[in-house]
Parts: structure tokens; C-alpha cells; sequence
């Protein structure tokens, strides 16, 4: 799966101990979406949580 890369560019400096963020786009089908969106809220998460919870365990960084 290709991952694009957005042109944004953070304006805020993030808090002392919180790790700096930036913005990407990627493209999921949306039953995909909808299921994943429900399973995060079900959970009390959204979606940027579980997002990095897969990447940093695929890279293995959990």
C-alpha cells in the first residue's frame, strides 16, 4: 500500500515528553473504514490511536 506524503507543516510546537506529530493521507476503502471507525469507538479510541498502535507495532516499537 502506498502511503502519500502531505505537504503540511506542523505550526505548534508539541509539550515537553509528547513526541512531535505530523499529518499524512492514506487511502482505505471505505467498508474498511467504517468497520475499523466503529471498533475504535467501541473501544473508546479513534482511529489515529489504533494507527499508531499497528505502525509502531509493525515497525517494533511496542
Amino acid at each position: 500500500m502506498k502511503i502519500m506524503e502531505s505537504v503540511n507543516t506542523p505550526t505548534t510546537v508539541p509539550p515537553v515528553g509528547k513526541p512531535k506529530m505530523v499529518m499524512r493521507s492514506l487511502r482505505v476503502p471505505e467498508k474498511l473504514w467504517n468497520e475499523a471507525k466503529a471498533k475504535a469507538d467501541a473501544e473508546d479510541k479513534n482511529i489515529s490511536d489504533v494507527v499508531r498502535e499497528l505502525l509502531a507495532g509493525w515497525v517494533g516499537e511496542d
